[in-house]
C-alpha cells in the first residue's frame, strides 16, 4: 500500500501526509484497513499477494499500539476520539484515548478476519 508506514506497517491519522511531523500513528483506521484487506483476501476479491502489507501491519499495531498492563486488561492506544469533517490541524490535533469504542470495534472486527484467514491459511 502506497501510504502504508514503511516502518511500522501502520497508517497515519492523515493517511496521504505521512511525511509531516505532526502528523501520527492511528490504531482504528490501521485497524480499517487491515480488515479490509483481510476481508478482501477471504472473498477472494484480493488474491494472497497482499498479505505482506496485512501481516506488517498486524505486527506494526501489535508492537506500537498494544499493550497488556500487569493486572491482564488488554489496551488499544492511541485511537483518534470521535468523527466529523474538518482541515488538516484539526485532525492532527484530536485527542487521542486508549480503548475507545471506534478503536476497540475496528480492532475486533480485524482481528475476526485476521483468524479466520490465518485458520484458511493453516497458521
Amino acid at each position: 500500500c502506497h501510504y502504508q508506514d514503511k516502518e511500522t506497517g501502520l497508517w497515519y491519522q492523515i493517511v496521504d501526509k505521512g511525511d509531516r511531523p505532526d502528523n501520527w500513528l492511528e490504531s482504528s483506521g490501521s485497524c480499517l484497513y487491515m480488515y479490509a484487506i483481510a476481508k478482501g483476501i477471504n472473498k477472494g476479491y484480493l488474491d494472497r499477494a497482499s498479505e505482506p502489507t496485512l501481516f506488517k501491519a498486524y505486527q506494526g499495531l501489535i508492537q506500537h499500539k498494544t499493550k497488556t498492563t500487569e493486572d491482564g486488561a488488554f489496551l488499544v492506544k492511541d485511537i483518534c476520539v470521535g468523527t466529523s469533517a474538518g482541515f488538516y490541524d484539526y485532525y492532527v490535533s484530536r485527542e487521542r484515548s486508549t480503548n475507545d469504542l471506534h478503536g476497540a470495534g475496528a480492532f475486533i472486527l480485524a482481528m475476526t478476519e485476521l483468524e479466520t484467514l490465518f485458520r484458511s491459511a493453516g497458521k
